[in-house]
């Protein structure tokens, strides 16, 4: 027997727009913030939405201008569903 399973996604491009970082803002973060994940190699990478998260929190302390850490919170439950997944696969 084959389980199928039907999963939410947000493409990590739409929340780092959303969050209104920069290209190189979103850069830095990618890099600093997501060093522990790999992908590009794939149609999907998917995360989870917590550790996306907190990845994303890890990756703003290195920006000139970092935002609150109250204002990525609540942005990025704005568009990412408590069940959703983060696919990483769609930044530029």
């Amino acid at each position: 027997m084959v389980n199928r399973n039907v999963v939410g996604f947000v493409n990590i491009s739409d929340v780092l727009e959303h969050l209104g970082y920069s290209e190189d803002e979103q850069d830095e973060i990618l890099d600093a913030g997501f060093s522990n994940v790999t992908w590009g190699d794939a149609v999907y990478t998917l995360i989870g939405n917590k550790f996306a998260l907190h990845c994303l929190h890890a990756g703003n302390v290195y920006l000139d201008n970092p935002l609150a850490e109250d204002a990525i919170n609540m942005r990025y439950w704005e568009v990412v569903g408590q069940d959703d997944y983060i696919n990483m696969e769609t930044y530029r």
